[in-house]
């Protein structure tokens, strides 16, 4: 949490999306959505979402936008300010709003799940759970596609096959012989609102980060052409891990314990052990050709 002094009063304020509540996540993700509100009044709504606790955001909203030489105003005057173009021009307002970069940044970090499950009409799907924890390895898998197919294309279809790859209508009782079908989970998934699937996007992008932290060995991070300074293509990413996967699977390591439907952490962590002890064999080998 951050704080900050404004009009001799201390407010704390969010500053990455794990300190989010769900109630916060949504509703940024929503002001984001809204292409025709204007940048600089979203941020100020956002700012006053991000204040911890619901009479500090009114007080905050009452100084931020009421006029600050009439503060007996009346209600109906304070709420017809909201988009007075005052409010975007008084300095002292403008330095509040750094607290806000980090919503418009591509730093994302969320790996707590704020929406474990979600409400689609009558139907209830359950996601998984921090750090993506609760997923099978086949379910990563598949979510990896869709998830660079998005950001490859930036089209909201991917996220909605994203979507139906991580919530499931069973919870975790799941099994393949419950499973409705992938086209009718996709299907379902379509009526999600836009801020909902952004918000599967951000969670599952920071978890993705963090897998590529804790598995080095697995998750290489791509060359880059020095010379151009290019950066690195999001297939060529997916492919490099990829690589490893099969290999894995196919020659080294056969022992890989029910690849399929296994939990994804116990995969990685054997695969990880794996590569790192084939390594080993392969130094020592190399030292005792060497050596001869």
């Amino acid at each position: 949490m951050n704080g900050f002094y404004f009009n001799e009063r201390q407010y704390q304020v969010a500053q990455n999306y794990q300190e989010m509540s769900a109630w916060q996540l949504g509703m940024v993700f929503w002001l984001v959505g809204v292409e025709k509100m204007p940048v600089q009044i979203t941020r100020y709504l956002i700012l006053i979402i991000l204040i911890t606790g619901k009479w500090d955001r009114l007080c905050l909203l009452w100084m931020l936008l009421g006029p600050s030489h009439r503060p007996n105003t009346r209600p109906a005057r304070f709420l017809s300010r909201i988009f007075w173009p005052e409010i975007v021009n008084d300095p002292d307002r403008e330095e509040l709003l750094y607290l806000t970069e980090f919503v418009f940044t591509n730093e994302l970090q969320l790996t707590d799940q704020k929406f474990p499950t979600i409400r689609i009409g009558l139907r209830k799907l359950y996601g998984p759970t921090a750090q993506l924890r609760s997923l099978t390895f086949s379910q990563f898998y598949n979510a990896e596609t869709f998830f660079f197919l998005y950001t490859r294309t930036k089209d909201f279809k991917w996220l909605t096959h994203l979507a139906a790859v991580l919530y499931l209508p069973y919870g975790e009782t799941w099994t393949k012989e419950d499973d409705p079908g992938f086209d009718d989970r996709v299907k379902l998934c379509q009526k999600l609102k836009a801020w909902q699937l952004l918000y599967i996007f951000i969670f599952y992008d920071g978890c993705h980060s963090y897998l590529h932290a804790k598995y080095p060995k697995i998750f290489p991070k791509p060359s880059t052409d020095q010379t151009t300074s290019k950066k690195p293509n999001p297939r060529e990413i997916r492919d490099n891990w990829r690589v490893h996967i099969r290999a894995a699977i196919a020659k080294e390591y056969v022992n890989l314990p029910h690849v399929d439907q296994g939990k994804l952490y116990n995969v990685l962590d054997h695969l990880q052990y794996s590569i790192e002890e084939a390594k080993r064999i392969r130094d020592e080998a190399e030292k005792i050709k060497n050596k001869k």
